[in-house]
C-alpha cells in the first residue's frame, strides 16, 4: 500500500476512534458523581452492646432477642431508625428505648417486642423529640407507660398491654394514633395529655381507669371502640369530637359513663350500651346528636350544664330516664325518641328548650318537625 493511503486510512481510523469515544461519554452520562455516596450500613444491636447510646444517624437493628438486666437504647441523635426485626427488646433499668438530648427529631422504633423494662417500654415524649413513629410495636410489662409519643408523632399498629402507667401515652402539639390497642393498662389504655391529635380505628379494654381519656382540646377521637374499662369508656375535653365509636359495658362505680364530653365537645353517631351510670354526658355548649344509647345503668344521655344541644339521639332501655336534663337549663333538646327507659322517657325541666314530648302510634301524623318521641 502507498504511504499516503497507509497514512490517510490510519488517520480514518483515529477519527472513528474519538468520535466513538465522544459518543460512549455521552450517553454515560457525567462519570463523576456529584458527591460522595450515603451510607446503607444498618448497624446491628446485640445483647452484649447493651445499654446503648446512639450518638451517630443511620439505621439499627436487633439481630437478636435481648434480655438484659441492665439500661435499654438511648437515642441521642436525629434520624435514627431502629428496627426490631420482630425481636424481644427485654429489660431492665429504665427505658427500654429512650431519647436522650433535647431538639431531636426523626426517630422511628418499629416491627417488635418491648417488655418488663423498669420505666416506659418506648419513650419519645422525654427531652420533647419532634416527627417521631412507632409502628407495629407490642410494649407490654413496662413500669411506666407501654409507648409515649410527642409533637408530629404518628403511632401505627402497636398494642400496649399490662403496663403500670398508662398504655399509649400522646402530648405535645398534635399528632396521630391509628389502629391501635391497650389493654389491661393500670391508668389509662390511651391518655391524650395535651395537643390536638387524631385517635382513629382504635381500642381500648380492660383497664383501670379510661379507656380513652381526652385532656387536650381539639382532638378527634373516630371509629374507636371501648369496653369493660373501669372508668369511663371515652371522654372527651373542650373542641374535641367523638364520632362513630362504640362504648360498652364501662364503668365499675357511681359517676363512670360510656361516653363523656364536657365544654364545647361534640358526640355524633355513637352507640353507648351497658355502661354503669349515663350512656352518654354533657357538659356545657355540646352538641350530642344522632347517638344510641341502651341499656345503660343511668340515663341514656344526661345534660349537667348548659347550652347543649341533644338531637336525633335513640334512648332504649335504660335503667334512668331516656333523656336528663335536670336540673341544668338553658339547653335545646330535639327530635329524639325513647322507650322502655326505667325513669322515664324525658326529664327535661323548665328553663330548657325542646320539642314538643309526643307519643307515637301507628300511622302517626305530626306537623311538630322539632318533637321528641316516646313509643
Amino acid at each position: 500500500m502507498a504511504p499516503s493511503i497507509r497514512n490517510r486510512t490510519w488517520g480514518i481510523a483515529v477519527l472513528c476512534c474519538i468520535v466513538l469515544g465522544g459518543l460512549v461519554i455521552a450517553l454515560a452520562g457525567d462519570l463523576e458523581p456529584p458527591g460522595p455516596p450515603a451510607p446503607t450500613m444498618e448497624h446491628l444491636i446485640r445483647t452484649i452492646n447493651l445499654p446503648m447510646t446512639i450518638t451517630v444517624s443511620g439505621s439499627y437493628a436487633l439481630a437478636e432477642d435481648i434480655t438484659t438486666s441492665g439500661g435499654g437504647i438511648t437515642v441521642s441523635v436525629s434520624n435514627v431508625t431502629i428496627d426490631l426485626r420482630g425481636h424481644l427488646l427485654q429489660g431492665g433499668t429504665g427505658d427500654g428505648i429512650g431519647v436522650g438530648a433535647l431538639g431531636l427529631k426523626n426517630i422511628v422504633v418499629k416491627n417488635g417486642t418491648i417488655r418488663g423494662w423498669g420505666s416506659d417500654g418506648v419513650d419519645l415524649l422525654t427531652s420533647t423529640p419532634v416527627n417521631t413513629q412507632v409502628i407495629d410495636v407490642l410494649s407490654e410489662g413496662n413500669l411506666g407507660s407501654g409507648i409515649r409519643a410527642g409533637t408530629g408523632a404518628l403511632v401505627s399498629g402497636c398494642t400496649a398491654n399490662g403496663n403500670t402507667q398508662s398504655g399509649i401515652e400522646a402530648s405535645g402539639t398534635a399528632g396521630t394514633i391509628v389502629n391501635s390497642t391497650a389493654t389491661s393498662n393500670a391508668v389509662n389504655g390511651f391518655n391524650i395529655a395535651a395537643g390536638a391529635w387524631t385517635v382513629t380505628n382504635c381500642s381500648a379494654a380492660l383497664n383501670t381507669a379510661v379507656g380513652i381519656n381526652d385532656l387536650a382540646n381539639g382532638t378527634m377521637i373516630v371509629n374507636c371502640t371501648s369496653r369493660d374499662n373501669n372508668g369511663d369508656g371515652i371522654f372527651a375535653v373542650q373542641g374535641s369530637t367523638v364520632a362513630s365509636c362504640s362504648a360498652f359495658s364501662n364503668g365499675d362505680s357511681v359517676g363512670d359513663d360510656g361516653i363523656v364530653g364536657s365544654s364545647g365537645a361534640t358526640i355524633v353517631d355513637c352507640t353507648a350500651v351497658q355502661n354503669f351510670e349515663d350512656g352518654i354526658e354533657a357538659g356545657t355548649n355540646a352538641l350530642v346528636r344522632g347517638n344510641r344509647a341502651t341499656n345503660n345503668g343511668g340515663a341514656g344521655i344526661h345534660a349537667t350544664g348548659t347550652g347543649n344541644r341533644i338531637e336525633d339521639n335513640a334512648l332504649i332501655a335504660n335503667t334512668g330516664d331516656g333523656i336528663t336534663v335536670n336540673p341544668a337549663t338553658s339547653n335545646f333538646v330535639i327530635r329524639n325518641s325513647a322507650t322502655a327507659n326505667g325513669g322515664g322517657a324525658f326529664n327535661i325541666v323548665a328553663g330548657n328548650s325542646y320539642g314538643l314530648v309526643t307519643a307515637g302510634s301507628a300511622n302517626f301524623n305530626n306537623s311538630n318537625s322539632w318533637a321528641n318521641y316516646t313509643y
